[in-house]
Formats: C-alpha cells, structure tokens, sequence
C-alpha cells in the first residue's frame, strides 16, 4: 500500500479564512504589515502558517502604529538586553509571559528562534516590567502582571536582598563579580541545555522524515518491479499470478529477484 500523501498547499488552504486563500504568501505577509508589526517575510519561521496565524489572532500580533508610538519613546538603555541571552529559552520565558497573562503566544514552532531584532522588540513592548529578565532595565512605571513569572522574578529579588542586602555585600566589587560569574556560567549552562534540547527535537524530526521517505522508497520499489514483471511475462493482470497457486512461488521469487537488483 502507498503511503499517505502529503497535505498539499491547496489542502491546507482550505482550513484558511476565505480572504487569504486566494493570496501568495508574499501577498498576505504585504497585507498584514501595513497593519502589524511582523518580521520580514524571508526570516526564520515566517511560513504560511504563521502568518495565517497572525492574520487570524491566533498568535500574538501588535498593530504597527501603537508599536511604532512604544517604541519612539524608548531610550538605548531601556532597549539594552543581557549579555548572556539564550534566545529559545527568552522565547519560552516570552510565551510563557503571554499564556499566564491570557494571551496568544507568539506562534512560531518550538526549537525556532525567530530574527533577533524583531523578537526583541516585540519582548520589551510585552514584558515593560522585565519581569522575563530579558533587559537590563524596566521601564519607568511599568505595571507588573499580576502572573506566576512576577511572583517568581519576586520572590528572586527578596531572596537577593535577605542574602546580600543587609550588609549590602554586594557593593563589594569582588563578591559582585563572583555573583556575576555565577549568573553567567547558569545562563551559559541553560543555553546549552537549550541547544541539546533542539537538536534532540530536530533529530525527531529528521527522523520521523527518514522512515517516511523509506516507506516511499520500499512503496516505489515495489511498483517499479511489479511494472518491470507485468511487461516482461506479458501480463494483464500481476497480482493475480503472483498468487496463483500453481505458479505463484516462481512469480513471486522473480518479482523479489527483480526488486532486489
């Protein structure tokens, strides 16, 4: 039996509202940017499905002149990310951000980092508070969502202060820069664990594509001899002498014979 074909483009167009059926994928992302900010069309993780998802409210989207209005007002230091920035884990901690506070998340496939500019840009128009520890700063009378990441980033800065802020220790340049080494090295080590994550998600993936292409090879080999055995017997009907039960043994170690060479 052939395997079961793959959903063309035309299939999946048919989950998609009748206004972007009709349109390229150029077409649509033109279409959304005169409204949202979203990346280039040629950035990573920008497919059809992404920018349907976009067009829908299916994933989070920001209309193009609030984001525009944000992002005018900022300072360089309030764009300033952390050095060490694992960029799949700032998208999970972003994700995560949006599902606690009952939004959409931003929609792209797990393991893909989406271009860094845009992403980040995005991240500080919805993390103003830096709750995700993403930037170095918040921005001015930003309000905290009331969410579990808060509580978290929180109950952090209290454990800080109850260790290190009575005898303001950390004033100290040395027991800072050892703290900071220590950060550094855990954010090292989480963008490591991060990396063996998607390479594990990606080998899935490669995979899962490998035995569906032997599945086609193994169904394409047996056609093509099944073909091959039909012309040179003069044969109507293969099948039928395959399993003829007179006959039937020597067709069918022909036909192994024909699909192994």
């Amino acid at each position: 039996m052939m395997p079961s074909r793959h959903h063309t483009e035309d299939d999946a167009r048919a989950d998609e509202p009748q206004e972007t059926r009709e349109l390229t994928k150029k077409a649509l992302h033109a279409r959304l940017s005169n409204d949202y900010y979203v990346p280039d069309h040629k950035h990573r993780g920008v497919n059809r499905a992404y920018l349907v998802g976009v067009f829908t409210g299916a994933h989070y989207r920001i209309p193009l002149l609030e984001f525009k209005r944000f992002d005018a007002e900022l300072t360089p230091s309030q764009k300033k990310k952390c050095p060490i920035l694992c960029g799949s884990d700032a998208v999970v901690k972003i994700n995560r951000l949006l599902e606690e506070t009952h939004r959409p998340g931003l929609g792209f496939a797990p393991g893909v980092f989406p271009d860094e500019v845009w992403f980040l840009n995005v991240a500080r128009f919805i993390d103003k508070a830096n709750v995700t520890g993403i930037f170095f700063e918040s921005i001015p009378d930003a309000v905290s969502p009331d969410c579990i990441s808060t509580r978290m980033t929180t109950a952090k800065r209290a454990a800080e202060t109850y260790l290190m802020g009575e005898q303001d220790l950390l004033a100290n340049a040395s027991i800072y820069q050892q703290v900071k080494q220590v950060w550094e090295s855990h954010k090292r080590l989480v963008a490591r664990r991060m990396e063996v994550q998607a390479l594990v998600t990606h080998g899935r993936l490669v995979e899962q594509r490998m035995n569906e292409e032997e599945g086609q090879l193994n169904s394409k080999l047996l056609k093509t001899a099944m073909t091959i055995f039909s012309y040179g017997n003069n044969l109507d009907n293969p099948a039928d002498q395959i399993f003829h039960e007179e006959d039937g043994n020597a067709h069918r170690l022909q036909l192994a014979q024909i699909t192994l060479m």
